[in-house]
């Protein structure tokens, strides 16, 4: 297993300019050789949305606090600081225990229901304010998506001839499905339909080719196209009731103004606990897999980007990661 980072030997300071422009250009180097992989992958986290306003989730933030301040007090000690989704587990497992005693459940779906439409408000960065030290960035103003889409021409300069780069995220939010769609890019993300878009996991062994001009029946495969993996859910995932066109119960969504929380729309997002089984179920289990699959095929990188493994939920993914070598950006 080998580790890089930009960073490594500058954020210190003790080196003089001359060292440190060599020290980038190697790790240029490197990130080039390895783009030229078979197969590449990327894992992003909190950080490559932070400039746009999300918010990050260590601590529940102040905006919330007022509306979960009974709850925190019923779960945790005095002067505890849990995370979102350390309360957001605690609620789920408490309302798992009392449905299955046949007890109420009222206050804890009024609970959930008021954090997520908080997650709903806050994390949809076509709404979001952009962080501070962001806001006068003139390509940002313009653009707010510019470092993504900047991020993702670049990871499709890669030769046509090499496998699909899969682009794993654990943010909710919809900044990278965003970039997608404004330079109409084709992403595979496990779920199919027009209408009614439904989570079908064979969906991410399809690819996309077109005929070529003769009739001899060669295909060309198309170019704009990348593999995309929401390992922690998203705001435009529901879960619905299971039945015969959507098996797995998973609904992906348009965000718009008509959308509403309600007991029979909740948001999937991760630990995702249905009312019927405490269990890490589909998509996430499928989800998951598809990482440990991807980062462990012969001729295999992982770039890191703005992603601690601070949360406690992330060690499944750390257990995946440090079986195979990686690659930090910082």
């Amino acid at each position: 297993m080998s580790k890089y980072g930009f960073a490594d030997g500058i954020l210190g300071g003790t080196i003089n300019m001359d060292e440190q422009e060599r020290i980038i250009q190697e790790n240029k180097f490197r990130v080039k050789k390895y783009l030229s992989l078979e197969n590449v992958s990327f894992l992003t986290g909190a950080g490559t949305s932070f400039h746009l306003g999300a918010p990050v989730i260590r601590d529940i933030p102040e905006g919330l606090k007022d509306l979960c301040e009974e709850d925190i007090k019923t779960y945790f000690p005095e002067k505890s600081n849990p995370s979102y989704e350390d309360l957001f587990n605690c609620l789920q497992a408490d309302r798992y225990i009392k449905l299955n005693k046949g007890e109420s459940t009222d206050s804890i779906n009024t609970s959930i229901k008021d954090m997520q439409k908080w997650l709903f408000d806050n994390c949809n960065t076509d709404k979001t304010k952009l962080n501070e030290y962001y806001e006068k960035d003139e390509k940002l103003q313009k653009n707010r998506y510019h470092y993504h889409e900047v991020f993702i021409k670049k990871l499709l300069q890669r030769p046509n001839n090499l496998k699909r780069a899969n682009l794993f995220t654990t943010n909710y939010d919809m900044a990278f499905d965003y970039a997608l769609d404004n330079m109409g890019i084709h992403y595979i993300n496990g779920f199919m339909g027009v209408h009614n878009r439904s989570f079908r996991p064979e969906v991410y062994d399809y690819d996309l080719y077109y005929p070529g001009q003769s009739v001899t029946g060669k295909v060309h495969r198309a170019e704009k196209v990348i593999k995309y993996f929401k390992m922690h859910g998203s705001l435009s995932w529901l879960a619905i009731e299971p039945h015969f066109s959507n098996t797995y119960g998973i609904k992906e969504i348009p965000l718009n103004d008509e959308f509403t929380i309600t007991d029979d729309n909740e948001l999937m997002i991760y630990p995702c606990v249905s009312k019927k089984s405490f269990t890490l179920d589909l998509p996430y289990s499928e989800l998951f897999r598809q990482f440990s699959q991807a980062i462990n095929q012969p001729q295999s990188v992982l770039f890191c980007i703005g992603y601690s493994f601070w949360l406690k939920i992330n060690k499944k993914v750390e257990k995946n990661i440090y079986c195979q070598t990686i690659y930090f950006l910082r």
